[in-house]
C-alpha cells in the first residue's frame, strides 16, 4: 500500500526555508506553551530550545528519540460543559408521527408546519445525516418548517428572552445543499434557522439565519433582534439590530452531510447591546456596542407567542416567504452570551465522545448530489478512552467516518508519520484524512483487520485547498473514513455496505532529522496559470510529480500509477472560482502521454463540478498526436449525473446533478481505466488547453469565462 503524492525535489530545505520554519516553531511555542506541558522540539530547531529557557516551559526533545505523540494533549476542563441552555433539542428522542411531534425538549415541544397546501410531513426529522451518529436531524425542504407547539405557549416565555436586549445565545448545526453557496442559488433569499420575530405591532425577538441579497459573492449569516424603546423624539418605536458577516465557504465544504455550527450572541456591554457572530466556533463578526434606547413595556399575550425553525415568524404559512433548505440538528438557546471559548466546549461536551488518545471524537457521514442511495455512520455500544466503534452502512458516493477533534490544533509539517491502531474490515479500502478549516489532505489504505497502520505524512494521495498550496501548521481535525466511490461488481471493485470501524488510538511522530517539504503538496502553478493538482483515490494507487521534469508555467509533468481499474489524475482545480465553459463546445489538449499498449481502454479527459458530478471523455491513442481533441463535450464516454443517476432522497427542489458546465471546479487527464499489468506506470505531461465554441475544435477559441463561485 503506497498511495502517495511525490515530492518535486528530495534536497534539504533552503536557508530560506530554515528561517521560515523557526519561525512557524515560534509561533508553535507559542500557541501550545502553558508552562509545566510537556513539548517536543524539533530536530534542528535550537530556536525552542532558548524558548524554553526564557519561557521557563518544559519541553521534551522528541528529536533524539522515535516516541510517537497522542493525537491529542490531556483534555482541560471545557468551560463550556457546565452551561447549560434554556431549551435544547437534539432530535434524538422517539417522533410522535400522529401529532407531527417532534421533540419535547426542557418542556419546550415542537411541532412539525407547511405552507398553506404542503405537506406537514416533511418536516420530520430524517433518520440521516444526523450529529454525532445519534437520533436524527431535521429535514426541511423549503416549504416545511417548525413551530413550538401551540397548545403549549406559555412554555415557551423563557425562551423570549425579556423585552428589552437581555443576553442570550442562539446555536445550531446546518447542512445545506453546495448550490446555496454559488451564483446560481436562489437569490434573493432569507433562510431562518431559529426565529420569534413579531412585526410591527408585536415587537420583539430574534432571528438567525442565512441572508443572500443577490448582490453578493456568497451567503451571509445574519443576527437581528427587535424591541420597542422611546426615539429622539420621545415616541415609541420598534427597533432592530442586525449584523451580518460573509460566508465564503468552498464548495468542497457543502452538501449534505458537511456540517457546519452557526451561533450568534447578544451581550450588554457597558449601557448597551452587542451582536456577535459564530462559524464553527470561530468568531466572525463583532459588532461595536450600541446605546440602549428607553425601554417601553412589550409584553405578548401568551396565544400570540411562538418560536420557528425553518421559517420568520410573521406570515410563517405563506408560501411567498422562503424557508430554509436542507438539516438542521442540535439547536440550544441560553439565556446568556457564550464565549468563544464556552461555545466550543459546549459543541464538544454535546455532539462527541471523549475516545483514544485524549481526543473527542464524533460519527458522522457525507454524501454527493449523485448519490442514489445515502450512506450513514451510528455508534455501536459505550465508547471508552481505549476504544470507540462505529457501524458504517456504505453506499455510492458516500461514506461514513470517525471524526477526531485534534486540541491542540497541530503543526503537521513537525511530523513525518501518523500511527492509526484501528480494526478496519479485511480488503475494505479506507481513507485517513487531516484537515485545517476547510483545507484537507487525504491518504488511501487497504483494510488488513485490527493493525497500526503508519500514516506516511509526506505522501498524501489527493489534497485540495482554497489556494494552491496548502498550509497545515494548524490542523484541528482527523478523520477515518470509509471508501468513498461507487461499487461495480462489472469492474471487480471492491464491495461496499455494512461494516464496523474500530480506533482504538491516533499518534503522531515527530520529523526524526530534516522536515518534510510540503511546498509542492497542495499543487503548482501551471499552464494558463491554473493550479494543478494529483489525485489518487484508491489503495495502491500514486500520482507523482515527475522528479526528471521542472515544473513551470508552462508545463506539468507527472506519473500516474495503479493497479487495473483504479482512476488517477493529473488535473487543474479552479477552487474557489470555477470555470464557466457553458458556451463551449471542444477541447484541445496539448500533452504528452505513454502509449498504453495492451490496455483495455484509452486516457480518458475527466470534467467535474463543484456539485461532485463528473463525465469523461475518451482521448485517443495515436502516439504521433501532440494535440488531443475532446470533440464534443455533449457526447461524455462515461458519467455521474442525472443522465444516468436518479437520487432517491433528499432531492431539494432544483437543485442541479446534472454536471453543470458553467460551474466546473476540476478537469484533466485520467490514468487508463483497466490499464495492462496489476500496476502500471504512465507519464503525463500537460502544455496546454484550449477551448472552442464548436466541436472538433473549430470555430472562435477561448470561449471559457472565469465563473462566480
Amino acid at each position: 500500500m503506497n498511495a502517495r503524492l511525490g515530492h518535486l525535489t528530495k534536497n534539504e530545505p533552503t536557508a530560506g526555508q530554515r528561517s521560515r520554519r523557526e519561525s512557524q516553531c515560534y509561533s508553535f511555542v507559542n500557541f501550545l506553551c502553558p508552562c509545566g506541558a510537556s513539548k517536543r522540539v524539533g530536530d534542528s530547531n535550537r530556536l525552542l530550545m532558548v524558548a524554553a529557557l526564557v519561557t521557563g516551559c518544559n519541553f521534551t526533545d522528541f528529536s533524539k528519540t522515535s516516541t510517537a505523540e497522542p493525537a491529542c494533549l490531556n483534555p482541560s476542563v471545557m468551560s463550556g460543559a457546565g452551561v447549560s441552555p434554556v431549551a435544547h433539542w437534539t432530535f434524538n428522542g422517539d417522533v410522535d408521527a400522529g401529532l407531527w411531534l417532534l421533540d419535547d425538549s426542557n418542556g419546550h415541544p415542537l411541532v412539525a408546519n407547511a405552507d398553506d397546501g404542503a405537506d406537514a410531513g416533511a418536516a420530520t426529522p430524517a433518520k440521516y445525516p444526523h450529529i454525532n451518529g445519534e437520533g436524527q436531524s431535521l429535514s426541511l425542504d423549503g416549504h416545511q418548517f417548525v413551530r413550538s407547539d401551540p397548545v403549549a405557549a406559555d412554555h415557551f416565555d423563557d425562551l423570549y428572552l425579556g423585552s428589552q436586549f437581555n443576553e442570550f445565545t442562539l446555536a445550531a448545526w446546518i447542512s445545506v445543499p453546495a448550490r446555496v453557496f454559488t451564483s446560481d442559488g436562489p437569490a434573493p433569499f432569507t433562510w431562518p434557522i431559529l426565529s420569534t420575530l413579531g412585526d410591527d405591532n408585536h415587537c420583539r425577538g430574534y432571528q438567525l439565519d442565512i441572508h443572500f441579497d443577490g448582490s453578493l459573492s456568497s451567503p451571509e449569516l445574519e443576527l437581528s433582534h427587535q424591541t420597542k424603546g422611546l426615539n429622539d423624539a420621545g415616541l415609541d418605536e420598534c427597533m432592530t439590530l442586525s449584523l451580518r458577516a460573509p460566508l465564503d465557504v468552498p464548495s468542497w465544504a457543502t452538501g449534505t452531510g458537511r456540517w457546519h455550527h452557526v451561533a450568534g450572541t447578544l451581550s450588554q456591554v457597558g449601557n448597551g447591546p452587542q451582536l456577535a457572530l459564530y462559524w464553527d466556533g470561530k468568531l466572525i463578526q463583532l459588532q461595536d456596542p450600541l446605546m440602549s434606547p428607553a425601554p417601553v413595556p412589550n409584553d405578548l399575550p401568551g396565544v400570540e407567542q411562538a418560536l420557528y425553525i425553518g421559517a420568520s415568524a410573521p406570515n410563517a404559512a405563506s408560501a411567498a416567504q422562503t424557508k430554509f433548505n436542507g438539516y438542521i440538528d442540535d439547536i440550544a438557546i441560553f439565556n446568556q452570551p457564550l464565549t468563544e471559548q464556552q461555545l466550543v466546549d459546549f459543541v464538544l461536551a454535546t455532539t462527541t465522545r471523549p475516545g483514544p488518545s485524549n481526543c473527542r471524537w464524533r460519527a458522522s457521514e457525507q454524501w454527493d448530489t449523485t448519490a442514489s442511495s445515502p450512506s450513514f455512520a451510528q455508534w455501536s455500544g459505550a465508547s471508552s478512552p481505549d476504544s470507540l466503534t462505529v457501524n458504517i452502512n456504505d453506499h455510492d458516493w458516500g461514506a461514513g467516518a470517525l471524526d477526531a477533534r485534534l486540541v491542540p490544533p497541530r503543526d503537521l509539517q513537525l511530523y513525518d508519520k501518523a500511527y492509526l491502531n484501528a480494526d478496519v474490515p479485511t480488503g475494505q479500502a479506507f481513507q485517513f484524512t487531516l484537515a485545517s478549516g476547510d483545507n484537507s489532505c487525504t491518504w488511501v489504505y487497504l483494510g488488513t483487520g485490527p493493525n497500526r497502520y503508519t500514516i506516511d505524512l509526506t505522501q498524501p494521495t489527493n489534497c485540495v485547498s482554497s489556494t494552491c498550496e496548502v498550509d497545515f501548521h494548524r490542523v484541528d481535525r482527523a478523520s477515518v473514513t470509509s471508501e468513498w466511490a461507487i461499487p461495480n461488481d462489472d469492474s471487480l471493485e471492491r464491495t461496499q455496505g455494512k461494516q464496523s470501524f474500530i480506533v482504538r488510538g491516533l499518534e503522531f511522530s515527530p520529523a526524526n532529522g530534516a522536515l518534510p517539504d510540503w511546498s509542492a503538496y497542495g499543487g503548482v502553478i501551471g499552464p494558463l496559470g491554473y493550479c494543478w493538482r494529483l489525485q489518487a483515490y484508491e489503495p495502491d494507487t500514486s500520482a507523482m510529480w515527475n522528479q526528471g521534469s521542472v515544473l513551470w508555467s508552462s508545463s506539468v509533468s507527472a506519473i500516474l500509477t495503479g493497479p487495473t481499474y483504479s482512476g488517477t489524475r493529473l488535473v487543474a482545480d479552479y477552487g474557489e472560482r470555477p470555470l464557466d465553459i457553458l458556451n463551449c463546445k471542444s477541447i484541445a489538449l496539448e500533452a504528452t502521454l505513454d502509449r498504453t499498449s495492451g490496455s483495455t481502454s484509452s486516457y480518458a479527459f475527466v470534467i467535474q463540478d463543484v456539485y461532485g458530478s463528473w463525465r469523461s471523455y475518451n482521448l485517443s491513442q495515436d502516439p504521433n498526436v501532440s494535440v488531443y481533441n475532446v470533440g464534443d463535450l455533449s457526447i461524455s464516454s462515461s458519467s455521474s449525473d442525472n443522465s444516468s443517476q436518479t437520487k432517491t432522497t433528499s432531492n431539494f427542489d432544483g437543485f442541479p446533478k446534472a454536471l453543470d458546465f458553467r460551474k466546473v471546479r476540476l478537469l484533466g487527464i485520467q490514468k487508463p481505466w483497466g490499464s495492462n499489468g496489476p500496476r502500471s506506470a504512465y507519464n503525463a505531461t500537460v502544455k496546454g488547453l484550449q477551448f472552442f465554441d464548436g466541436i472538433n475544435g473549430t470555430g472562435a477559441p477561448n470561449c471559457e469565462r472565469a465563473g462566480v463561485n
